[in-house]
């Protein structure tokens, strides 16, 4: 506090004393005054802490309200801490708001940004080049949506990966397996009439095929085999028989 304040006055005499200032204080009494007895006056001012209003407001970047603000009184020269409340998905950007409190209020605002966390999608396809991987970037409650690319021959485990954003990335794997495709054989007379039970069988994309035709007495196949790489589709073939001719 201040020093004391001395001085000597004449009996009845008037006094009027300004209390002194005192940054982050306030004296109980602003003024001492009177008039002088016939005896000395001894009086005392008390000083105290002043209070001031720590008011916190958070927002989003949009400036909307993000959570309802904190209002506090701190005396003077007192510490203060307030750690910035969680929301899910955004981060503040002062994480908490600590000072020590001066000779007036004191408004801080603590503004949120939303999160943003990666998609990140692995494509494997054996037998074949696997389309290249996919990352990106959303933000926090988004919904994605990725289609799985065509791979000619093979299909997806995951036609597509979708989702809404949470709070962490988001990793997938998709794996490509290789289609079967339908390899039908018909045996027929020149007359299109049936020379020999059809023959069918499923083939894997891009495999190789050989089916040798069947030996039927007096007759010439068309083909003697019937052969090749199996295309992304169904494969039908037709061999003919025809009358054999001798010498």
């Amino acid at each position: 506090a201040a020093v004391s304040y001395t001085a000597t006055l004449d009996y009845n005499a008037p006094y009027n004393v300004t209390s002194p200032t005192i940054d982050g204080y306030t004296a109980d009494k602003l003024v001492v005054s009177g008039n002088m007895p016939a005896s000395n006056v001894i009086d005392t001012v008390v000083y105290r802490n002043d209070v001031h209003t720590l008011t916190i407001h958070y927002v989003y970047a949009d400036n909307t309200t993000a959570h309802a603000d904190y209002v506090s009184e701190y005396e003077f020269s007192e510490a203060y801490s307030v750690v910035s409340p969680n929301i899910t998905g955004y981060t503040p950007n002062t994480a908490t708001v600590s000072g020590t409190m001066g000779t007036e209020d004191v408004t801080m605002t603590v503004t949120y940004t939303i999160n943003s966390y990666q998609v990140n999608i692995h494509y494997v396809a054996d037998g074949t080049t696997a389309p290249e991987d996919y990352s990106q970037t959303y933000n926090y409650g988004v919904e994605y949506s990725v289609a799985s690319p065509a791979v000619t021959g093979y299909t997806p485990d995951i036609a597509t990966v979708n989702g809404t954003m949470g709070t962490e990335a988001v990793n997938v794997t998709v794996t490509y397996t290789v289609n079967q495709y339908n390899l039908t054989i018909n045996y027929l007379y020149t007359d299109n009439t049936t020379a020999y039970a059809t023959h069918t069988e499923q083939v894997n994309y891009n495999a190789s095929y050989s089916v040798t035709s069947p030996t039927i007495e007096g007759y010439v196949a068309s083909q003697d085999v019937v052969s090749g790489i199996m295309p992304a589709h169904d494969v039908t073939e037709t061999v003919t028989y025809g009358t054999d001719v001798y010498t």
